[in-house]
């Protein structure tokens, strides 16, 4: 049975036994000794007990809570016996190296910490780099540069900021650089931190301080200034290099529509395909000095910028400098000139838009039945009959000298009489009235006729030499009231906006029949769509009603 005593180190109570408080009290008293009346000793037994303190509390476990000779005996081990650090003499300090050295062996691993007594902030970066043996500086560099870069720096490090404690403690400071938790290495701290202390008095350590802030927020302003330049840099570069690339592709283009390239690309109907430059110039302009001129606008109004864009990526990369104005007046001069002419020859195109007439016709039919049956010419139709269908990709195509688009539009109206009538009406633009009906007039479509059924192709068609000038067909199938229409698979490419009873989009309307009432086109027996049914028709009697 031993007998135990209460203890305070370091603000902890523990339960020692007495031999062993006396040991532990000798050691204390031992190392209190050889400080002497230093300024630092109050501090530095402060740190040492607890270091102390907390060496025992990680030999303690839930069996045992009293302090023994053989706790003791461990702590003086690890911190190593107060001659070794205070005797001068050069043989006791060989000798103790080795003690001293195996001492250090059973030294904490390294722990991270904030290391306020080098910061600039929050002590985040000092405390990192002691972590993993890099400098600071690098870490801070790091922070800046994801910052500036990424934008996402700043959360990271506030985050550490909380998260990581602050070295407070000598043992604390020192587990944060890695060395060994001794009476050495605590004197040696605490020592260092008193002498900083004199110096601030002194004035030395303030101007020395007021120095490093100096330096380091210098060396801070210049890293963020030198990250700045070199995101303008490269940035410069990277832009240099687009302006390249777009404007070699723009004068790729430009030269292909010189030489009568597929360049012009139309996207429609889902469907993506080019037009020769050449024939859709034409269309549009003509042929003659409006062509000419046209062509030399075009190619001042591009080529002159994108040639300025490619030099300005060159300069961009190759930091070239030129005080030489007359380039960048020449070719200010050949921009506006291309400007000025665009705009003569628009000007003259735009006469061609004054006057819209109309060219109306009646396709001559007799239907075999009451009911027409609505469909698309396909190019399947033109394979086993004389029909003029182009092989067309898209809207607007040009083929043999003339120009095929893609706007027929077909509805259905009622009509007075009891047969069956298709009027055609034609519309286009002109300079004068006379040149608009012309215009009008000659302009073609393709349908095809069989017994009760009706096709059309959907595209319209015209020579070059008449140019595009808002050309269009509107078909309007005339039904007496009671006869009926069946509008097939692929009438959706030709019928344009069917009023009926139900107000029905057109493209519901597809694969019904609808028949002409006097509250006008209703769907017969149809299963999602409101209309009337085969019986009802029978047992009421249809009179044309006409206001």
């Amino acid at each position: 049975m031993n007998k135990t005593v209460t203890a305070n180190i370091s603000g902890i109570v523990f339960n020692i036994e007495v031999d062993a408080y006396d040991k532990l009290n000798n050691y204390l008293a031992t190392i209190k000794k050889y400080l002497g009346n230093t300024d630092s000793r109050d501090e530095v037994m402060a740190d040492i007990e607890s270091r102390v303190a907390e060496l025992f509390k990680e030999r303690f476990n839930n069996e045992r809570s009293v302090v023994t000779l053989s706790d003791v005996d461990y702590v003086i081990s690890v911190m190593g016996e107060p001659e070794q650090y205070f005797d001068g003499t050069e043989e006791e300090s060989d000798w103790t190296s080795d003690k001293s050295n195996s001492s250090s062996t059973k030294q904490k691993s390294k722990r991270i910490f904030r290391d306020e007594d080098d910061k600039i902030i929050g002590g985040v970066c000092s405390g990192i780099g002691h972590y993993f043996g890099i400098d600071r500086i690098w870490i801070r560099i790091l922070f800046l540069f994801a910052f500036f870069v990424w934008g996402v720096g700043f959360i990271p490090y506030i985050i550490l900021w909380i998260v990581i404690p602050k070295a407070k403690t000598t043992a604390e400071k020192l587990e944060m650089k890695g060395e060994a938790v001794n009476v050495d290495n605590i004197k040696k701290t605490v020592e260092d931190k008193f002498n900083d202390l004199k110096d601030s008095f002194n004035g030395e350590g303030a101007k020395d301080a007021a120095n490093s802030l100096s330096g380091a927020l210098s060396k801070l302003f210049t890293f963020i200034g030198m990250v700045i330049l070199f995101i303008l840099k490269f940035a410069m570069k990277f832009f240099g290099v687009i302006f390249i690339i777009i404007g070699i592709a723009i004068l790729i283009a430009l030269t292909a529509t010189l030489f009568n390239s597929d360049i012009v690309t139309v996207i429609s109907n889902n469907e993506v395909f080019t037009i020769p430059s050449h024939d859709i110039l034409q269309a549009l302009i003509g042929t003659g000095t409006h062509a000419t001129l046209a062509l030399i606008a075009l190619i001042l109004f591009i080529g002159i910028p994108t040639i300025g864009l490619i030099y300005s990526g060159i300069k961009m990369i190759f930091k070239l400098r030129t005080k030489n104005s007359v380039i960048g007046i020449s070719m200010g001069v050949l921009w506006i000139l291309g400007i000025l002419l665009g705009f003569y020859v628009a000007m003259n195109s735009l006469k061609d838009l004054k006057s819209t007439q109309k060219s109306l016709s009646t396709i001559e039919w007799t239907s075999a039945s009451n009911t027409v049956y609505l469909s698309d010419l396909t190019e399947q139709d033109n394979q086993f009959n004389d029909y003029n269908i182009p092989n067309v990709e898209g809207t607007i195509w040009i083929e043999d000298s003339k120009v095929y688009f893609d706007n027929l539009e077909v509805d259905v109206l009622p009509t007075r009489g009891d047969k069956i009538k298709i009027m055609v009406e034609k519309i286009a633009k002109g300079s004068n009235r006379k040149d608009a009906k012309e215009r009008a007039e000659k302009m073609e479509f393709t349908y095809k006729i069989e017994d009760s059924t009706l096709k059309f192709s959907p595209y319209v068609y015209f020579n070059l030499e008449d140019k595009f000038r808002a050309q269009e067909v509107k078909v309007h199938i005339m039904l007496p009231i009671g006869s009926k229409i069946a509008l097939e698979e692929g009438s959706e490419e030709i019928i344009y906006d069917i009023k009926n009873v139900g107000n029905e989009y057109d493209l519901d309307m597809i694969g019904e029949t609808w028949i002409m009432l006097n509250e006008g086109l209703t769907c017969l027996d149809c299963k999602f769509i409101d209309g009337v049914s085969s019986g009802q028709l029978k047992k009421d009697s249809i009179q044309p009603q006409f206001p």
